[in-house]
């Protein structure tokens, strides 16, 4: 399925990113994720959702998204659609939590940061 960014945003226009409780928002991305029907969902989700989720509340809501992260394979496969601006420290726990092989279908990984980030 050929989503695009019209049919993206009417399908997760639910999700408060901004002001909505953190574990209700968490809840809503899951289940969006749950009901992606393939990858390019999951993308959409990952870029339109996730993305801004995690810049906009900021350290509040990063310790509970990587909690969520461990029990949810489909909201680790979005997570590799992302292209947030969160801590690279931040960022390189989340990456560690996805499997490179099975989950990243963003592409982003491993390489996320560049040789410069490198440790």
């Amino acid at each position: 399925m050929d989503e695009t960014l019209d049919e993206a945003m009417a399908r997760l226009r639910h999700i408060d990113v901004r002001n909505g409780p953190i574990p209700e928002v968490l809840r809503q991305i899951v289940d969006a994720c749950d009901r992606a029907e393939d990858e390019d969902q999951l993308c959409w989700t990952g870029t339109l959702v996730i993305e801004v989720f995690l810049d906009l509340r900021g350290p509040e809501a990063w310790t509970p998204f990587e909690e969520t992260m461990r029990s949810s394979v489909k909201l680790r496969k979005a997570y590799t659609c992302s292209d947030h601006s969160i801590p690279v420290e931040v960022s390189r726990r989340f990456d560690a939590l996805v499997d490179p092989g099975s989950e990243d279908v963003g592409g982003s990984m491993p390489g996320r940061f560049g040789p410069q980030a490198t440790p």
